[in-house]
C-alpha cells in the first residue's frame, strides 16, 4: 500500500537487495485535462488554485498540471479555462485536502456554457417630469455574449408615483411577455446576442414631489453564472416639478 510514481523506474521487487527514494510533504493536487474529441492531452489549458494558498499554471505538453503548495485538510477550489473550449467540469471543489488528488478536466470546442453576459439599459430622455404629466420609460435588456438564456428574468417595479402600462417586443431571438400592467416581473429567453424591449407608459401622481427613481434589473436563471454583474441594474432619476407651473398660459 505504499505510494509508487506511476512513473517510478522499478516498482517491484527485483534481486536480494533493494532500495527507493521518498519525498514526505503535504497533500498534493494533480491531474490532466484531455481533449474530448481525440482523447489525447490538451496543452495550454489554464489551472487556477484558489483557498489557503493559491497559484495559477497552464497545462504542459502532456496535459498535466500539479500543486503541491498546499496545506492539509484545507478546503480548495481548481478551476480550469481556454479560450474557445468548454472544460467539464469548469471546476472542483475539494472541501477538505485529505489525500493525493488527481483530477481530470474534459475539454471540447465551444463557447463556455453556464455563463452569460446580461446587461440593462433604462431612460426615459428626459430629467424632469411635472406632476400629473406622462413618461414614456425605454428599458433594453440584453444577452450581450456567452450561452444563450432561457427563463432570465427582467424587472421593474415602478416607483409609488407612478401608474404603468408597458409593452415588449423581442430582437435577435429574444422572447418576453408583450404587454402587462403595473410593476414589471418578466420571464425572458435571451439568445447570446439577443434583446427584449419594455415600453412603459406612466402617468404620473397629482402628488409626486421631490425625485423619480426608478431601477430596472435583468438576472440569468440559477444554472447560469453572470461575470459581469455591474451592467445588470439600471437607474433612471427625474426631478418632479409642481404641476401649478405647467398650467395653461403659464409655460
Amino acid at each position: 500500500g505504499f505510494p509508487v510514481s506511476v512513473a517510478g523506474f522499478q516498482r517491484d521487487h527485483n534481486g536480494g537487495t533493494d532500495a527507493f527514494v521518498s519525498k514526505f510533504g503535504n497533500f498534493a493536487i494533480t491531474g490532466q485535462a484531455i481533449d474530448a474529441a481525440t482523447g489525447s492531452p490538451m496543452a495550454g489549458v489554464m489551472v487556477a488554485l484558489s483557498g489557503l494558498t493559491s497559484e495559477a499554471m497552464l497545462t504542459g505538453p502532456d496535459g498535466r498540471f500539479g500543486f503541491t503548495n498546499t496545506v492539509d485538510y484545507s478546503p480548495y477550489g481548481i478551476a480550469a479555462s481556454r479560450a474557445n473550449y468548454n472544460l467539464n467540469p469548469n471546476m472542483f471543489v475539494l472541501n477538505s485536502l485529505d489525500a493525493n488528488r488527481e483530477l481530470i478536466f474534459i475539454a471540447a470546442p465551444g463557447l463556455p456554457s453556464g455563463i452569460a453576459d446580461l446587461a440593462i439599459s433604462k431612460s426615459d430622455g428626459v430629467g424632469c417630469e411635472p406632476a400629473a404629466a406622462s413618461v414614456i420609460y425605454t428599458t433594453l435588456a440584453s444577452n450581450l455574449a456567452g450561452s444563450d438564456i432561457t427563463g432570465g428574468t427582467v424587472t421593474d417595479t415602478f416607483p409609488a408615483e407612478l401608474t404603468c402600462t408597458w409593452t415588449c417586443v423581442g430582437v435577435g431571438g429574444g422572447r418576453c411577455t408583450p404587454a402587462g400592467v403595473g410593476p414589471i416581473s418578466d420571464n425572458v429567453n435571451l439568445p447570446a446576442g439577443g434583446s427584449a424591449i419594455y415600453t412603459a407608459r406612466c402617468d404620473v401622481s397629482t402628488a409626486a414631489t421631490g425625485t423619480l427613481t426608478n431601477t430596472a434589473s435583468v438576472a440569468p436563471p440559477g444554472t447560469v453564472n453572470d461575470p459581469v454583474p455591474d451592467n445588470n441594474f439600471a437607474t433612471d432619476i427625474d426631478l418632479v416639478l409642481p404641476a401649478a407651473l405647467f398650467r395653461d398660459g403659464f409655460e
